[in-house]
């Protein structure tokens, strides 16, 4: 299953993720806080975004989700630091975009410190 994402213009970054191959064996169905984000429970994105440990914690496509978090309640520099971990990852993959576009995980990231002065 391909992770998906969405960008809304110039609102900012929004990822919208919803399935990865390394979540298949977890018992969650929205392993990335979709619906949090989507409903603006921002609270709720973020326990389930920092609950993981391990590889989990570090993959790229929840660092993007949690930035979008740490952006909508105000952190700015913990917003952009999270992008830029996403960014860095040493293995980016590519993800579909909401339009239905084909981009690399860290292009997504890239995207996201880009609009927001991080780069």
């Amino acid at each position: 299953m391909m992770k998906q994402f969405g960008l809304r213009g110039a609102a900012g970054v929004i990822a919208l993720v919803l399935a990865s191959p390394g979540t298949a064996g977890q018992s969650s169905s929205d392993p990335y806080a979709y619906g949090a984000i989507a409903r603006g429970d921002w609270t709720a994105a973020e326990k389930k975004l920092t609950s993981f440990s391990g590889a989990a914690a570090t993959d790229p496509a929840r660092l993007i989700n949690l930035g979008k978090v740490y952006m909508a309640t105000g952190r700015r520099d913990q917003a952009l630091e999270a992008w830029r971990r996403a960014a860095a990852t040493p293995n980016p993959y590519l993800v579909e975009l909401q339009d239905g576009s084909v981009a690399s995980i860290d292009q997504v990231a890239k995207t996201a410190l880009a609009r927001y002065g991080g780069m």
